[in-house]
């Protein structure tokens, strides 16, 4: 069977090598030599010849080549109402080898989705490809709190509003469903979150120092806490959107009892993974 709809059989990160020239030009912009404008000539120039190897290879799905961003994942976050880009001397997770120049974030105010550049972004992508498919790559939700406030715990200090962390994490939820309500209205149909903080526990080393930033963890009061704001719906979509179609409110019935090994057991019986399913 051909699957013509994402997520397909074979894929990419969406991320590509940044062109030479376009190194160039970001550089340029960076010194005040050229304007936005001229940078953004160069990303688009760019940008159509990668969408055009793209296509010619056999890819599903074009990127942009996340060429019009210096990193991943902190050009979206710090674009992001109430979140602020912080220079830093080094980084929370050490690189291997060159080292990009230290960051961090801050959260100044309530966060929010507003008036998105990635918007603009992505109406480009689509007007460069035609009628081929594209994917839009984002960070994770997860990454907005883990780099602030678990990387860089060492120095966080919480804003008056998120001195409560339901707030944060509320918040988190309510901007990523405003942005995948905003790309779908635009047109996208291949949302990508990306979230590094797994992969970088193929790492032994990473592992055995610090299992921290995959999982905080809740004592069972914590858990017991966390289970009763879940308010019953009657019709539970968090079972449709489970692509393992776990009994969610099931689970946290048994979690609001303090039964935890009930809720175990709800869980193991739709996933071979349930410490995993657990956790997300």
């Amino acid at each position: 069977m051909t699957i013509k709809q994402p997520p397909y059989t074979y894929d990419i990160v969406g991320s590509f090598l940044r062109p030479q020239r376009l190194k160039r030009a970001r550089a340029a912009f960076a010194a005040g030599k050229i304007s936005r404008d001229e940078l953004t000539a160069v990303e688009d120039e760019c940008i159509t010849e990668l969408v055009e190897s793209e296509k010619k290879v056999g890819l599903k799905a074009v990127t942009d080549g996340e060429f019009r961003r210096a990193m991943w994942h902190l050009d979206f976050l710090e674009e992001l109402e109430g979140v602020e880009h912080v220079d830093t001397a080094s980084w929370s997770v050490e690189f291997k080898g060159p080292k990009p120049k230290g960051a961090q974030l801050r959260f100044t105010g309530k966060i929010g989705f507003g008036d998105h550049p990635f918007l603009k972004h992505y109406a480009k992508l689509r007007e460069i490809a035609g009628n081929y498919p594209t994917k839009m790559t984002i960070p994770s939700p997860s990454m907005l709190h883990l780099i602030p406030c678990v990387r860089g715990k060492a120095t966080y200090e919480p804003i008056d509003r998120y001195k409560d962390k339901h707030a944060l994490f509320d918040d988190i939820v309510t901007t990523y469903q405003d942005a995948v309500k905003a790309f779908y209205d635009l047109g996208c149909r291949y949302l990508q979150f990306d979230d590094t903080a797994w992969g970088e526990f193929c790492d032994a080393k990473k592992r055995a120092a610090n299992f921290e930033e995959v999982c905080l963890g809740y004592n069972k009061e914590e858990a017991m806490e966390e289970a009763n704001r879940c308010i019953g719906c009657k019709n539970a979509q968090c079972i449709k959107g489970c692509p393992v179609s776990i009994n969610i409110p099931e689970f946290i019935s048994h979690v609001k009892q303090g039964d935890i090994e009930g809720a175990y057991q709800v869980i193991s019986e739709s996933s071979a993974l349930p410490a995993v399913c657990g956790r997300v």
